[in-house]
């Protein structure tokens, strides 16, 4: 079995950030509150897209003081979309990771899409993204776990590590796991300790700021290469 992350592993998340940032800049709100401010994230172009929002408000030439003003509207706004079905939707795959999951399915391999996403916000559109670009969960070839919700029982946030952690059991019960590939370091030196047999890849493409201990042999990805 090969694991994959979904998030900047196998789906680009620029353009549903873009198209985010660009429906808060055009509402009455915005541009009666932050006429300025909203006419220059309006205006950001895509290669200024960062992982977070407030990084790219910044990219788009705001100040401190701007992006915090704007950012006391625009998280809540920009959470509330980014999270959801049809703007999951909109997210392309990653150039060559298509070709790649494929050839591992003609080679007899599983492949078990492990993803912090959530089963209440994004499971509709996750499916239906998997389906449309030939990969859809079928329990013989593709597999796919996403968290239930995005809080525990207690109220306490549900961490990416702690669920793909603790579906360890199940996924084992498929096969042995023999690569997996995320685009989050602490994610990363999880697996290398759960799979320490494994090839552990590193998905060089955007990664939040959480902090994780150095991990030993583990690989790194820059670009998907499509199998001659």
């Amino acid at each position: 079995m090969v694991i994959f992350d979904l998030d900047y592993t196998v789906y680009d998340n620029d353009p549903r950030m873009l198209q985010v940032l660009k429906e808060w800049a055009a509402r009455p709100e915005a541009t009666g509150r932050f006429p300025v401010e909203s006419r220059m994230i309006g205006a950001l172009p895509p290669d200024k897209i960062r992982y977070f929002a407030r990084d790219s408000v910044r990219e788009a030439g705001l100040d401190d003081t701007q992006t915090a003003a704007v950012m006391t509207d625009l998280l809540p706004f920009s959470r509330s979309r980014f999270l959801d079905n049809d703007h999951t939707l909109i997210d392309p795959l990653i150039p060559g990771v298509r070709d790649l999951i494929q050839a591992l399915v003609r080679a007899g391999a599983k492949v078990v899409f492990l993803t912090g996403r959530t089963e209440a916000e994004q499971g509709a559109a996750t499916r239906a993204a998997l389906a449309r670009d030939g990969m859809a969960e079928d329990g013989e070839h593709y597999f796919l776990y996403m968290k239930p919700s995005g809080t525990k029982s207690d109220g306490s946030p549900f961490t990416d590590e702690e669920f793909k952690r603790g579906r360890a059991g199940d996924i084992d019960k498929l096969g042995d796991v023999v690569a997996t590939l995320d685009n989050e370091p602490v994610n990363v030196v999880t697996y290398t300790a759960m799979y320490p047999r494994a090839m552990n890849i590193f998905v060089n493409t955007r990664w939040s700021n959480k902090v994780t201990l150095p991990g030993s042999g583990v690989y790194r990805i820059d670009h998907y290469v499509a199998p001659a």
